[in-house]
């Protein structure tokens, strides 16, 4: 006897329905797993920026005053830049208005000037801690 219809047997359907669940079910750990790397190098890369901004700005300082956490920098130009601790975060304000988060969710900040050197140490929320030691270059006014 010759069989003669087509379609799905009860067993080659649940056969589908078991290996597409055993699919969708290891989706989200993959997503997850994704995102929790891209978190961690988008806050090194915020951090970079971060570094380079403010060293970018402690070169060109004429004048530099550090108090706790506060850096406050005198530019040639005139200009005031104070770098301080706002919560978790690290702002950024131009002759005493704005409010420019240039590096978020930190857990210490720690800045030392000896001489015309100034050294910055962050610690990120992930444990990561970064240091960059700058050379002031501009002369005091």
């Amino acid at each position: 006897m010759r069989n003669s219809q087509k379609g799905m047997t009860l067993l080659e359907l649940m056969l589908t329905v078991t290996i597409l669940v055993a699919i969708v079910s290891v989706l989200p750990i993959l997503m997850n797993a994704a995102v929790k790397s891209t978190g961690g190098d988008l806050q090194h890369q915020e951090a970079q920026l971060f570094f380079r901004l403010f060293c970018k700005e402690v070169r060109e300082a004429s004048r530099i005053t550090i108090v706790g956490d506060n850096v406050e920098l005198l530019k040639t130009d005139g200009t005031r830049a104070l770098y301080e601790r706002y919560g978790s975060s690290i702002r950024r304000r131009v002759n005493g208005t704005g409010h420019e988060i240039v590096l978020q969710h930190i857990r210490k900040l720690k800045v030392v000037q000896i001489g015309k050197k100034v050294t910055i140490e962050v610690e990120l929320q992930n444990g990561e801690s970064q240091k960059r030691i700058v050379f002031q270059i501009a002369d005091e006014a």
